[in-house]
């Protein structure tokens, strides 16, 4: 996916160090996430799992753009949030981190740890199905949450 092909649909006002993306229907469940020295992470046997909402932490409080990159048919078919400005000029590693199952209702992307009434959340379409969630690591570092269709070539 080349960089001019991303286009920028909202920003997340991170006030709790993470991100999100969630199926919008689904914002209620919990998923359990553990700390390690990688960061904030699903349980590794749990990761094939589809699940409802994956989040990163971004390393502080920030704006994040929410961005979208488009199919040959104009439809919505991956998303990422980036937390610097120079991540195309990295030569870190997309990390699989777990699996997010979207339905008919779209995406959202937010800061899970900030109250609803207070919270941004970016709702934009995405095509229902199973999309793997990638961490961009580089040097230690999570940089970028992304998410790509299941089976795609990444």
């Amino acid at each position: 996916m080349s960089t001019e092909a991303w286009e920028t649909v909202g920003v997340v006002e991170v006030d709790g160090g993470l991100v999100a993306f969630a199926d919008p229907m689904h914002l209620s469940e919990t998923i359990p996430l553990v700390l390690s020295s990688d960061g904030w992470r699903p349980a590794p046997e749990e990761s094939h799992f589809p699940r409802q909402l994956v989040a990163v932490g971004t390393g502080g409080d920030m704006p994040v753009p929410v961005e979208i990159h488009r199919g040959q048919d104009g439809r919505v078919v991956a998303a990422r949030m980036v937390f610097v400005d120079d991540l195309d000029d990295l030569d870190g590693a997309w990390v699989e981190v777990g699996r997010l199952e979207i339905g008919a209702s779209g995406c959202v992307a937010l800061d899970p740890s900030v109250p609803y009434p207070n919270a941004t959340r970016v709702l934009f379409e995405l095509r229902p199905g199973t999309y793997v969630a990638e961490v961009f690591v580089w040097e230690d570092d999570d940089l970028a949450l992304r998410l790509t269709p299941e089976g795609a070539g990444r």
